[in-house]
């Protein structure tokens, strides 16, 4: 059993903590967001830059697939130059192809399908001899 003065002095103290736990509840709101705020930043960070990764491997894909390419044109004629822009699915190339000496030098950009423009580029050259059995093969590579 409290007496009066006692309750009284309870009341109080009650009364002197009241918007404290408001300022609690603040606080933790305002950590938890920053938090959240930063973890959603780091997502998208992430989530950007494995898109760019994706379009570099498919910029390299086509640009691979422009080596194949020259290298079949020039054993189907000779005197294959090259070509601009062939698309692909989501990618496109374009491939030069230079005579050097007994080889012939194939350069081939692959570049990633972006809206107005292409958003990874990644250029692969390829060096090519023709063999003994009279058809072009790459003898070196370089990306």
């Amino acid at each position: 059993v409290l007496r009066p003065a006692q309750r009284e002095s309870l009341m109080r103290i009650r009364k002197s903590e009241k918007g404290s736990a408001w300022i609690i509840v603040i606080f933790l709101l305002v950590s938890m967001w920053i938090v959240f705020a930063g973890i959603l930043n780091t997502l998208a960070g992430q989530y950007k830059q494995a898109v760019l990764n994706k379009m570099a491997v498919s910029a390299f894909h086509a640009a691979e697939a422009g080596i194949t390419k020259g290298l079949w044109e020039l054993n189907k004629n000779g005197e294959y130059k090259g070509e601009t822009y062939t698309k692909l699915d989501s990618a496109s190339f374009s491939v030069e192809v230079r005579p050097l000496g007994d080889k012939f030098e194939i350069t081939s950009t692959g570049y990633a399908a972006g809206k107005n423009e292409p958003k990874a580029r990644q250029t692969v050259k390829a060096t090519a001899k023709k063999g003994a059995n009279g058809t072009y093969k790459i003898i070196s590579w370089q990306n």
